[in-house]
């Protein structure tokens, strides 16, 4: 997930999903919404500025079809289909343009991107990746999805795994998602079972000396912790 994309240099804003090495004759085939979708090889030189944009799609979930009957998948949450950029691509390119080696290599490519536009303020994405799942797994997966998008701005990105009853929380800023009320920018993960709960919680910034969270519920004694943890009954 990403949001608050903003940029005022005048320049496209682009999020890859993905840039995957496919077959030279580029005859990995495409599911878009679990139907086949046709994409044409297109060719680029390196050191040429390309043409090739990408097919505009809707997309609610996205297959690419692999090697040895490998595939991958992806789900877009949210009350739209995400709008997305497909591209099959030849590059050519040249060792000599990376250092002293010379001679031109050509490989394929499956390119998959959100275009944010120019001058964005505020633009989001969010989308789940389906390892193994083909089209019509993806399809199902997507009318019952196990994974819920609590919140994705610029004050935290939160998921649901409704499965396992795991919350994963990264707050941008202080705040409160879930439930969950933190003071300081931080990475959370909650696992909620019948009688306890287990909470990991990092500092990604590696600069605060403590983090106070509170919790939805009253804690009644701390079991087991691997740093120094403090707790009262006010869940905090």
């Amino acid at each position: 997930m990403g949001a608050g994309i903003s940029s005022n240099t005048g320049n496209c804003v682009e999020t890859i999903l993905e840039n995957r090495k496919i077959a030279l004759d580029g005859q990995n085939r495409v599911f878009l919404n679990g139907e086949e979708y046709e994409l044409p090889l297109r060719k680029a030189q390196s050191g040429v500025l390309s043409s090739n944009r990408g097919e505009k799609v809707k997309a609610r979930t996205l297959t690419l079809e692999g090697e040895c009957d490998s595939k991958i998948s992806w789900y877009f949450p949210g009350k739209d289909p995400a709008e997305l950029y497909l591209l099959k691509e030849q590059r050519t390119g040249d060792w000599k343009h990376q250092g002293d080696f010379s001679g031109e290599v050509t490989a394929s490519f499956f390119t998959a991107l959100f275009r944010h536009g120019k001058n964005p303020e505020g633009a989001e994405y969010a989308y789940l990746i389906l390892p193994g799942m083909d089209s019509k797994q993806a399809v199902e997966f997507a009318k019952n999805p196990t994974i819920e998008v609590l919140q994705n701005d610029e004050r935290a990105a939160a998921v649901l795994d409704k499965e396992n009853s795991i919350i994963a929380v990264n707050f941008w800023q202080p705040g409160t998602v879930a439930g969950m009320e933190c003071d300081t920018p931080a990475s959370v993960v909650l696992l909620k079972s019948k009688d306890r709960v287990a909470v990991a919680v990092a500092d990604p910034t590696q600069r605060n000396r403590k983090i106070r969270l509170i919790l939805p519920f009253e804690v009644r004694s701390v079991k087991k912790a691997r740093c120094q943890c403090a707790s009262d009954q006010s869940g905090a």
